[in-house]
Order: C-alpha cells, then sequence, then structure tokens
C-alpha cells in the first residue's frame, strides 16, 4: 500500500544510511573508504536511473528512484569531509519529505484510476489538479530543480565531490542527476 511504502522509501531506507555511515566511520578512517563508495555511488546511480526510466509501473519507477536518491548520498559520503556529510543529512530529510509526498500522490492516482500503469494516467491533471500539483512538486524536488530542496542538498553533495577532487564523481552525479528529470 502507498502509505507502507512512503514510510519505506521515507523512513527505513534513511535509518540504514544512517547505520552505514555510523559503522563506516566507526570501523574506518575518513579518506580510506573513498574509492570504494565511489564506485558504488556510480553503480547505483546509474542502474537505478536507467531501470526507473523503463519502468512503466508508477511505485516501481518511484522505488528505483529512492535507490538512485541513495546513490547521490553516496556521493558525498564518498568525499568523507563534514561538508559531505551535511549534504547526505540534508538529503536524507529532503528524500523523506518529497519521496514520502510522491508515494502518497501516486496512491491517489492509482486509487482513482485502478491502475499502477503510467500510460493509464495520462490527462489527470484536469481531474486530479491537486494531486497532479503535490506530485509534480514532489518529482522536482526529487529531480533537484533549482528553486527546491532536493537541488540545495545535490548542491553540497556534488560540491563536496569536487572539493576533494573527485570530479568525475561530482560530474556523473550530476549527469544522473539530469537522467532522473526524464522520467
Amino acid at each position: 500500500p502507498s502509505p507502507i511504502s512512503a514510510m519505506l522509501s521515507g523512513i527505513l531506507i534513511e535509518t540504514a544510511l544512517y547505520g552505514f555511515i555510523r559503522v563506516l566511520y566507526l570501523i574506518y578512517e575518513p579518506g580510506t573508504f573513498t574509492l570504494p563508495i565511489a564506485v558504488l555511488a556510480v553503480v547505483t546511480m546509474c542502474l537505478a536511473n536507467v531501470l526507473a526510466l523503463l519502468q512503466q509501473d508508477l511505485k516501481r519507477m518511484l522505488a528505483y528512484s529512492s535507490i538512485a536518491q541513495v546513490g547521490y548520498m553516496l556521493v558525498g559520503l564518498s568525499a568523507g569531509t563534514a561538508f559531505g556529510i551535511q549534504g547526505v543529512l540534508l538529503h536524507v530529510f529532503n528524500h523523506s519529505l518529497m519521496k514520502g509526498l510522491a508515494f502518497f500522490s501516486a496512491g491517489s492516482l492509482i486509487h482513482n484510476t485502478n491502475s499502477r500503469e503510467i500510460d493509464n494516467m495520462k490527462g489527470l491533471a484536469k481531474t486530479m489538479p491537486i494531486t497532479s500539483l503535490t506530485m509534480f512538486i514532489a518529482m522536482m524536488g526529487l529531480g533537484g530543480v533549482p528553486g527546491t530542496n532536493g537541488f540545495i542538498s545535490k548542491f553540497i553533495l556534488f560540491s563536496s565531490a569536487f572539493g576533494v577532487g573527485l570530479w568525475w564523481l561530482g560530474l556523473l552525479g550530476v549527469l544522473n542527476s539530469a537522467l532522473s528529470m526524464a522520467y
């Protein structure tokens, strides 16, 4: 159900990421895990964005989008700096808000169309303007459009990668963020 999906995506994923950060910094010195986490971030972002783009099921698309958002968070973690961790925690908060809103909006759309297929939801902005607006706001925030909370956290995440010389990681993050706008 959509309320459970919103909770799983908005709370449990972030709790696991927070635990991962705590364990990683407890066992290793900052900077010693940069390359493995950076590679994991790239694989996570790229694969999840491509899979989300190929989905016809709305909830599956949102689920793959959540995985891609974790990849963005791993970009900040791989920087190994306080700035990067601040970006991760801010993006955790932003993702929880926007993904919860997206799943609640999706639940309303699915309830009214009796379908999870994206193609069956064309033209719903006329009959469900408020739900369509909330979904639009959520998707723009998740995409990192300037003026949204997602832009600020992604800017910090990618800036932290550029700041420690991981320009390729920051660039791939920006390109993946643009790819996420396609779906």
